[in-house]
This record gives structure tokens, sequence and C-alpha cells, in this order.
């Protein structure tokens, strides 16, 4: 893949920020102002690749989670990019800082991260270092609710060799070598998520409020959405994280090298049907579809090139006499007629699409 089709590739949602060739853009201009003490960083709320809930800080009370389950440790996998979400930071931030070279730095803008088992510490890679204000002055009178957005790459080594099962883990965030308290973390083989255009780690600027769109793209780069539909014949491919560790080994921080490493743990399926959502099972589903209509990806595994970032390369299958386009039927209304799923040892997820059928039908 040519750096020049590359960069075509992901300007549909902002520069991704993996390839560590962007000037701007994604995770935005590499000027940084760096000031303040050294102070002791907290992990306000870490979640994969979104947040949901910030703080103020200070004495005032202010947000710490939303849901309906008490806070718990953060689910993460080996390999995985994960954004945290952080309060208590004092460099004083103008702009995102990002890695300027791979493999990727352990440290940026003074601060670094460490994930610790009860054996062994890893220090995680870092991506950028990112100022962000989720409120706005009419929300907050004016005051704002800054955080820290820290983008990482989870440690393959956190894994053993071969191994499903993991230690127990937990997080620090050190500035300028003062360490933070330890949050909890709950490792996995494989913590799938298939990237949007709204995720942080894609996009910096992006707002949820314009829609999100699963990022697949078409062989020439060009995003898959309903009026740019995938046709039968054609491969697809879907970007990822969180698929786990691969064969052969690559390391922390280091760029996928080619030919690519493979996910070993992760299964695709997929196929024709209405609206039907992701199903977490191991086995394909043939029952589930009609005859003749399922196709498997040709490929999953890292992306030559970029780091932690995983793809899926899917032959889309010809669909069965009669499969309606995507719009409504008969009052009916069909958001996606081709459902794909990704499943792993413990975690799965999919993503439904609009195929253009009418050449087929």
């Amino acid at each position: 893949m040519s750096s020049a089709k590359r960069k075509e590739r992901w300007s549909i949602g902002g520069r991704f920020l993996v390839s560590g060739r962007w000037n701007c853009g994604g995770l935005g201009c590499q000027d940084r102002e760096i000031g303040g003490k050294a102070v002791r960083p907290r992990v306000l709320i870490c979640v994969v690749l979104a947040c949901l809930a910030w703080a103020r800080g200070g004495a005032q009370p202010s947000v710490a989670w939303s849901g309906y389950t008490r806070p718990g440790p953060i689910p993460v996998a080996p390999g995985q990019i994960l954004t945290l979400f952080v309060t208590g930071i004092k460099a004083s931030l103008s702009a995102p800082v990002v890695a300027a070279s791979l493999p990727l730095p352990l440290s940026l803008a003074g601060i670094s991260v460490t994930i610790r088992s009860p054996s062994q510490s890893y220090e995680a890679p870092l991506f950028s270092v990112a100022p962000m204000d989720p409120c706005t002055p009419a929300e907050t009178g004016g005051a704002g609710c800054p955080v820290t957005a820290i983008t990482i790459q989870v440690p393959y080594e956190i894994s053993p060799p071969g191994g499903t099962v993991l230690p127990p883990l937990a997080l620090s965030i050190a500035e300028n070598g003062v360490s933070g308290p330890s949050y909890p973390l709950n490792g996995q083989a494989d913590n799938i998520h298939i990237l949007t255009t709204c995720d942080v780690a894609v996009n910096l600027s992006a707002s949820p409020s314009g829609g999100c769109a699963p990022l697949v793209v078409h062989a020439s780069g060009a995003l898959v959405t309903p009026n740019s539909r995938p046709e039968p014949g054609e491969t697809v491919l879907i970007y990822a994280t969180g698929l786990g560790s691969v064969y052969p080994l690559v390391a922390s921080g280091d760029p996928s090298p080619a030919p690519a490493a493979a996910a070993p743990l992760i299964q695709a399926s997929a196929g024709y049907a209405n609206n039907l959502g992701p199903s977490p099972t191991f086995e394909r589903c043939d029952s589930c579809f009609p005859p003749g209509a399922i196709g498997d990806a040709s490929f999953i595994g890292l992306t030559p090139g970029y780091v932690g970032l995983y793809q899926i390369n899917l032959p889309i299958p010809k669909p069965p006499l009669g499969t309606p386009l995507c719009g409504v039927l008969f009052g009916y209304l069909i958001r996606s007629n081709f459902t794909v799923t990704l499943t792993g040892w413990v975690s799965f997820d999919g993503v439904g699409l609009c195929v253009d059928t009418s050449s087929h039908n």
C-alpha cells in the first residue's frame, strides 16, 4: 500500500493517528506548550475509544461515571489502542502532542503510562497526549471541564505466549516522573472494537452528533456508506482494534511488518440478512442465513506499517435471488442487508452493511 493511497484513505474522517506521518488532523499538530509543576494525575474514566463522563476538577462536585452498573475494571487486550481521559495533568497543552516517529515513544509531554502485573511492569507506547474539553461554556457557567486524552497501545507483552488467560493488571499514569494511583484493568485475550469515524483515535475533533460511520472502506480507500455501497464480488476492508495477540510476534509500539501478522484468535462470519445484529458465536451460523449466503474473511490481522491497527479483508459474496436493497419495503425499513460479525475468545463486535444487490435480482 503506497503512502499516497494511505493518505487518501484516512481523509474520510481526519488523519488516522497510527501512521505517525501526519502533521495535523486526527490527533492534530505537534506544537506544544508545557508548564506547571508535577502532580499526581488520576484516571477519571477510562474506556476503549470512548468517553462516558468527565470532571470539572477542583473541589466542586463533578461527574465521575454514568450508567446502570457500578464502575469496574477497564477491559484491555494485548496490542489494543486505548484512550484514557484524565484529570490532574498540569502540563499546559495548547495543542495535541503526537508521536513524531516509529516505534512509538514511552513518554510524551512528560506523560508516561505503566501497566503492572503481580510480577512485572510494562511501559505503554504512546500515540498522543491531547487537551480536550467536552463541555460548553453554557453548560458549565464558563468554567469548562478540561480533561487530557492519552492514547496508548496496550503492550502485547501483558499476555503470556500462546495464553488466553491474563494475570491481574493495574494501570498508573505519571507526569514528570510523579505517578498517580493505580486503576484496575481486566486483561482479556481480545476486546474487539470495529473503529468508527467518531473514535478519538481516528479523529479527535469528530462529534457523535453528526453520526458515526464504521471504518469499512472500498479497495479504493473510499468509505462505505449508504450512498457508496459495496457490490457482490468486491472485497471491503474493515478496520478494528483489540483483536489480541498476533503471529508472528510484533514488538509493542512497532508497526506491523509485511507480510502482515495474523490474529489467530479471531473468526469472521458474514451473510445476507435484513437488520440482523452481530452474534457472539465461535462457529459460522449457516442456519442463520439463506443457503449460499455466507462470506468469509480472506485475512484477519495487522495492517502493514501501522501500530495496533487490524484489518479484515472481506469478499462480498453473491446474494440469494430476491435479496432486497436497503430502504423502505412495504412499510418496513431495511437499514442493512448484510451483517459481519467478528468473534474472539471472549468478545465480539460487528457491523451491518448495505450491499448493492440490484444487479443480482
